[in-house]
């Protein structure tokens, strides 16, 4: 593929390293509490922490990077000119791959607190050196240039179960509870989000003004579904505990 596909790679991580940035500050906030919780046997309070941090990390990353999923093309095209050939794929997938490790990201620190990590580092570690393994393979059969993304993909929706099940061998962590509280109520965020802002990109001219509108309706669309499905009764009565706690300020 050449230098174009280094191009291109380089541009789509650019992009995500810029978004990620905030979302890695929130997850290495957590860590200290988390390891403080294990530390004084509050075993159900770290897992509590685990899981609203895998979730809450996601929901944020989701509503940075939901714009430029679907108006990649337009968003390279205004910063580059020329955006290289496989940047617009590149970004998106990238951007996807990144969701997808969001949603157990935080399970690992669960596991690094206890400091029997051995087996954990081991097992991740195979997860992670199989991407450009499956790579070569993938560029030895001829598959596209985008492959090694979606080899990076694989292994992150493998730690998708892999991190939970570690962590649970070593501590208290539910998989049914993570599964439940966690998976769930993100992938039903994920499907209630979409439609509309790509029935909005789909119809609307391309342009300036149209990646204006994707952006606000996917703000928007994605905070509501939060608030509908995402949360509990519980984290809403905090959410507007605060808003009005602030408001009286």
């Amino acid at each position: 593929f050449g230098t174009a596909l280094n191009a291109a790679r380089g541009v789509a991580l650019q992009v995500s390293n810029a978004i990620n940035s905030f979302v890695t500050n929130f997850i290495q906030a957590m860590n200290p509490q988390i390891i403080k919780y294990y530390a004084q046997g509050e075993l159900d309070t770290m897992q509590q922490l685990v899981i609203k941090g895998c979730k809450y990390s996601f929901f944020l990353l989701l509503i940075l990077s939901m714009p430029i999923i679907i108006e990649a093309e337009y968003i390279l095209t205004l910063w580059l000119k020329h955006p290289p050939t496989y940047s617009i794929i590149f970004c998106r997938l990238i951007m996807i791959s990144a969701l997808m490790d969001t949603l157990s990201g935080v399970v690992g620190y669960g596991a690094l607190a206890t400091g029997k990590i051995k087996i954990y580092q081991i097992v991740m570690s195979l997860v992670f050196i199989s991407v450009p393994i499956l790579t070569y393979i993938a560029y030895c059969i001829g598959l596209p240039s985008y492959s090694c993304i979606v080899a990076e993909m694989f292994s992150y929706a493998i730690a998708l179960f892999m991190r939970p099940y570690l962590t649970s061998r070593i501590t208290t962590f539910s998989i049914s509870k993570y599964l439940h509280n966690n998976i769930l109520p993100c992938m039903c965020v994920v499907i209630m989000t979409l439609p509309i802002p790509i029935v909005v990109h789909a119809y609307m001219p391309y342009g300036f003004i149209r990646l204006i509108t994707v952006c606000i309706i996917c703000v928007f669309s994605t905070c509501l579904s939060i608030w509908l499905v995402g949360i509990d009764t519980p984290e809403r009565k905090i959410i507007v505990q605060y808003i009005q706690n602030k408001y009286r300020k």
